[in-house]
């Protein structure tokens, strides 16, 4: 299986098809480009990566 075909990846339900967005992978606790899966992947330590989504939803 290749990175982009990687199950357990998710979009927001706030994305509409087509637009700049983040997948986000909690398991790994890591967030990436949606229109470049094989490209960085942004990891955060354990919890962290609640913070940052709560903080994102702040603004």
């Amino acid at each position: 299986m290749s990175k982009d075909e990687a199950p357990d990846w998710r979009v927001s339900s706030w994305s509409a098809s087509e637009s700049n967005c983040v997948e986000i992978h909690r398991d790994l606790g890591a967030v990436r480009d949606s229109k470049n899966r094989m490209g960085p992947e942004l990891r955060f330590r354990p919890g962290a990566l609640a913070a940052f989504v709560q903080g994102v939803r702040q603004q």
